[in-house]
């Protein structure tokens, strides 16, 4: 399960909360971090960033444990 943080959680009209996220992609945490004004927005951005940081990690694009990963995670 990743680890979750959301910065600025009282959110009144317009203001933008921020979540950083960590995830275990194939035994790489990758971080991943998005803003909106809505919080699930957000967090469903910074899980997407996770996973495509993970994506793109050479050490992981030779042995496919990050791709394997991320299709697991589906």
């Amino acid at each position: 399960m990743p680890r979750v943080a959301i910065f600025d959680t009282t959110l009144r009209d317009g203001d933008v909360g921020e979540v950083f996220i960590r995830a275990d992609f194939g035994g790489t945490e990758v971080l991943g971090r998005a803003a909106s004004t809505d919080l699930n927005i957000a967090a469903a951005r910074s899980y997407l960033d996770a996973m495509n940081k993970a994506a793109l990690l050479p050490s992981h694009m030779a042995r496919g444990g990050a791709a394997a990963a991320i299709q697991g995670a589906r």
